[in-house]
């Protein structure tokens, strides 16, 4: 729906309060502050708690919002396989803010959990192919030019695929690392 700004913040405010964990789809950098604004007000207004709302599909968060999303303990859910881009994202957001495409490293680095999905209805499901587009940040050109220092090393693409994700879930007591007493889903 095309809620304002005061009505999705109602919503996520209800949802907060019934202790809800809330997922919100956004893109952009005006997209992901909503969704941090309205976040960050219903903890606020409800208080604080192991909520981890998360951002689903967070692409380009502005840096200035980082601290408040690792305050608050947001997760950025992110999908390495778009950041391959096409034409039509290297024209609309330029060379210059590519360079904070889904900037995996420095949203760790600022404390904030980052977990790894593939979004299997838009992309490949084997999650080898953004395992390796993490580690190796290539564009649909070939090049290694889009924010190249974001690229994250294999053990953590991992981990992000993993003990992040299945924290990101509330279930890390039972998947997502090798443990004795948790499920053996291994691939």
């Amino acid at each position: 729906p095309d809620w304002s700004q005061d009505e999705f913040n109602r919503v996520i405010e209800i949802a907060d309060k019934l202790k809800l964990q809330c997922l919100t789809h956004n893109t952009g950098d005006a997209g992901a502050r909503r969704v941090i604004n309205a976040y960050e007000r219903a903890l606020n207004m409800n208080g604080m708690r192991d909520a981890r709302h998360v951002l689903e599909h967070i692409e380009i968060p502005a840096w200035e919002d980082w601290p408040r999303m690792a305050k608050y303990g947001m997760i950025a859910s992110m999908q390495p396989q778009h950041f391959y881009g096409d034409e039509t994202c290297e024209k609309n957001l330029g060379f210059e803010r590519l360079q904070g495409w889904m900037p995996w490293k420095s949203l760790e680095q600022a404390g904030v959990r980052v977990s790894f999905g593939t979004d299997w209805a838009t992309g490949p499901i084997n999650p080898a192919y953004g395992l390796l587009l993490a580690a190796l940040r290539v564009n649909f050109r070939g090049d290694h030019n889009w924010g190249p220092d974001e690229a994250v090393d294999i053990e953590t693409g991992i981990r992000h695929w993993t003990a992040d994700s299945a924290y990101n879930l509330f279930m890390e007591n039972e998947i997502g690392t090798l443990e004795v007493g948790k499920y053996a889903d291994l691939v």
